[in-house]
């Protein structure tokens, strides 16, 4: 190819933060450095070029300060490596015959420009329903759908006789399993719980949540008590992506033999185990018979078409809708990179938060 880029910009771990990642200063948490490339390729590889970058909590998880290696489910990111993300990239180069220069492709890169990578590790991005754009690989019909469905099907097992509750309905992945619980499977009674009025209105009107309870409202307890109250209404599935003080909460309207599908914990990430919140409802977990079950993408990282086919087929026939608030892009240059990711901890952003790389 004319034009073949001979270095490559990237943030990489610079240290370990012990609270929220620093921007800035000297306890910044990341570095940008620009590295060579190589000329050509091996067999079997692609050069591509960064189109859209997926913001999740996961590397968060990575770097921790004080991790154990031996207890994550993916390798940790140490001081100088690059953070790692899945993106969505143009073929630049290729020297297998699976792709060719133009291709849109899904793959596991990171915060970089351009990357080299073996054809085995890359998936062509398909075109998507309804004309959406191809950054939805990253999450509708990328990992975030494949959560939300192992959530639920794997995990939990839901039902249509089950009463279901999700936290953080309008995020990445709540707002799938939303849809998913209440349209595909056909679950009686959808509770969501999200962070704004706002939000909590397209959990119902758009994503078809039963109810929808703002935890910021000062009568939100009161609220998911009034909301599952009763042999009716107690919950036998929580979809759990917060953790904190809202799962011990829930732990305490759960039905006999309840189901806790625990994907996440992102109100804990950014405080050291020395301060987090220690859930206190046990006793709730025995006398009721609970079943709380943690669970990883990589656990069915082979059905990931299974679950990609069935999203798209859902998608075409209108059972699910990707409508614009399923993703929030972010136009962004290289530099604020960073900045974009640590959205994700904050209350702005509803569905997947995406990068779109300009300059």
């Amino acid at each position: 190819m004319s034009g073949w880029p001979t270095s490559t910009r990237q943030w990489r771990v610079a240290q370990r933060p012990t609270h929220l990642p620093q921007l800035t200063g000297p306890d910044a948490t990341f570095e940008m450095a620009t590295v060579p490339l190589p000329s050509t390729l091996h067999p079997e590889q692609v050069l591509l070029k960064t189109l859209f970058l997926s913001n999740d909590p996961a590397p968060r998880g990575w770097i921790y300060k004080d991790l154990e290696p031996e207890r994550l489910y993916a390798t940790a990111l140490n001081q100088g490596d690059l953070v790692r993300a899945r993106t969505v990239s143009e073929v630049l180069e290729s020297t297998s015959a699976a792709f060719k220069p133009g291709d849109l492709v899904v793959s596991m890169t990171g915060w970089t420009d351009f990357f080299i990578v073996s054809s085995k590790d890359v998936q062509l991005a398909k075109p998507l329903p309804r004309g959406l754009s191809p950054s939805h690989h990253l999450g509708f019909f990328g990992v975030s759908g494949l959560t939300a469905w192992q959530g639920l099907v794997v995990v939990a097992q839901a039902k249509p006789s089950d009463v279901v509750v999700i936290s953080s309905a309008a995020g990445a992945i709540g707002s799938i399993a939303v849809q998913f619980a209440k349209r595909y499977i056909g679950c009686k009674y959808v509770v969501g719980i999200a962070g704004s009025a706002e939000k909590c209105e397209w959990v119902v009107s758009k994503l078809g949540a039963d109810a929808c309870l703002n935890y910021n409202d000062p009568n939100f307890v009161a609220d998911l008590k009034q909301a599952t109250q009763g042999p009716e209404r107690a919950v036998d599935v929580y979809f759990d992506n917060v953790g904190g003080s809202t799962l011990d909460l829930l732990l305490t309207r759960m039905a006999r033999h309840g189901r806790v599908a625990v994907c996440g914990l992102i109100s804990m990430y950014n405080q050291p185990k020395t301060e987090a919140y220690g859930v206190k409802s046990w006793f709730d977990v025995v006398s009721m018979r609970i079943k709380l079950e943690g669970f990883v993408v990589y656990d069915v990282w082979n059905r990931r078409s299974e679950a990609a086919d069935l999203l798209i087929k859902a998608v075409e026939d209108g059972t699910l809708v990707v409508d614009e608030q399923q993703e929030t892009v972010r136009v962004a240059s290289f530099e604020e990179i960073p900045k974009v990711w640590l959205e994700i901890f904050g209350r702005s952003v509803s569905g997947k938060l995406v990068t779109k790389f300009v300059g």
